[in-house]
């Protein structure tokens, strides 16, 4: 008591200290009443020495807490800036490796191609080099001799197999429902007979270069001749027919079952019309067994498919075709679909279709069956023409009658002629044309 006086200097630095604490007090009281809306802090809390123990403490656990959260809420700060720096580094790196995941398609396709091919010339190389050689056990032919009882009885056989083998082929001719002959096609149908195309064994060879990415669109680039003359010279015959029919821009290649040959017979009629120096653009349009592209030998990861559901934009083909000097485009159809019906009812089919008939000279579609899928019908509904394929041997009469009256639903004004695949030999002078029914009316050929 005797040190700590009134005025002793330790009292009045204590006062003094006391003094600005109690002012930082009601500072930090009337900042917290004015956030909680306290319209009288001072019936809350007393000035110079009424401040409460109890609102001392709690103010001083709520500037603790405060703190403690604001560095939990910088740490939180650094790890999201820290996350969203590696979604950007990620996102940075998923074009590359789609791209990547592409090529390596394209690879793995052409790989497949290339081991086909060395099978294919191993197999031609040990045909020519295999020597032949006639082995018998028979050295004692007299036990072998033939007498004259065993050669009336072979005679006999012979004659009696001939007449039964006569009788089942004529029976079996009957009852075969498909056609196999070209005037069979001409008798159930009153549509011209436009081409007909030989039996082949063998088929070009083709190169293609991509022309746009990421979209798998082709550019013929050359092909190795390896079909026969009269083989490709069936398709100028049947182009030369087709433009007398009045061939318009957009044509449809179509037919009543699967392996009729419509790939082939698209594929070889774009290379003839591409041939004369029309721009043509070539589209697998069969968007559940696309095979075009096997036809071609080119890969399919992406095409039609993905142009109609919006993966890709549309080509923009007045600049892709004043940079590109190929005459044969081809567009694949991409990955296969189940339920393509949606795709070929869209606008987008219908802008794709009306630019390419606008930017190209000819447009081949090759299309799904006709009989089997409804797409083809609405497809058939928005192109110009179209073109029926039959197969002597395989095409079935009722599917063919099946598939022609699909036609009379609205769409006979389409069809221009039917193409016979697989003839022995083809005629295609223009007396066996068959005459062009009424229901067909001639046309200016667009230039």
């Amino acid at each position: 008591m005797a040190r700590l006086q009134p005025n002793s200097p330790t009292v009045r630095s204590l006062e003094e200290e006391r003094r600005l604490l109690l002012a930082q007090l009601k500072q930090e009281a009337q900042q917290i009443a004015r956030r909680n809306q306290v319209s009288n802090p001072e019936s809350l809390i007393g000035y110079q020495g009424a401040v409460t123990e109890t609102l001392i403490g709690k103010y001083l656990e709520a500037k603790v807490e405060m703190e403690s959260l604001q560095r939990m809420d910088a740490e939180l700060s650094r790890q999201i800036d820290t996350v969203r720096a590696e979604l950007d580094r990620i996102m940075r790196l998923a074009n590359p490796y789609r791209k990547i995941e592409q090529r390596m398609a394209v690879a793995q396709q052409s790989l497949q191609l290339l081991l086909q091919t060395r099978q294919s010339l191993q197999l031609q190389i040990a045909q020519q080099d295999f020597t032949w050689r006639l082995l018998s056990d028979i050295e004692d032919t007299e036990q072998y001799t033939t007498t004259m009882r065993l050669l009336v009885a072979l005679a006999i056989a012979l004659v009696l197999g001939g007449v039964s083998g006569v009788v089942l082929a004529l029976v079996l001719e009957l009852l075969d429902a498909r056609f196999l002959e070209v005037d069979q096609v001409r008798q159930n149908t009153r549509l011209p007979v436009v081409g007909q195309v030989p039996i082949a064994s063998e088929f070009d060879q083709y190169s293609f270069s991509r022309l746009e990415a990421p979209l798998t669109l082709w550019g013929l680039q050359h092909h190795l001749a390896g079909a026969t003359p009269a083989f490709k010279e069936s398709f100028y015959f049947l182009l030369s027919h087709l433009e007398q029919l009045g061939l318009q821009r957009s044509l449809a290649i179509t037919s009543a079952q699967a392996g009729e040959g419509r790939s082939t017979i698209a594929a070889y009629m774009a290379l003839a019309a591409a041939a004369i120096g029309k721009r043509v653009l070539l589209i697998d349009a069969n968007l559940r067994q696309p095979g075009l592209h096997q036809t071609l030998g080119i890969a399919n990861t992406s095409g039609l498919a993905d142009l109609l559901s919006g993966a890709f934009p549309l080509p923009e083909w007045s600049s892709l075709l004043s940079a590109q000097t190929e005459r044969l485009w081809v567009l694949t159809a991409g990955q296969p679909q189940q339920e393509p019906m949606t795709l070929l009812s869209s606008d987008a089919w219908h802008a794709l279709l009306d630019a390419a008939n606008a930017a190209f000279d000819l447009v081949i579609i090759d299309t799904a069956p006709l009989v089997s899928f409804a797409e083809t019908n609405r497809l058939l509904a928005r192109v110009e023409q179209s073109l029926f394929v039959v197969r002597l041997g395989k095409t079935k009469r009722d599917a063919f009658a099946t598939a022609l009256k699909e036609y009379d639903l609205g769409l006979k004004d389409k069809i221009l002629g039917i193409v016979v695949n697989g003839t022995a030999a083809a005629k295609q002078s223009e007396a066996e044309i068959s005459p062009i029914p009424s229901m067909i009316t001639p046309v200016a050929v667009n230039t």
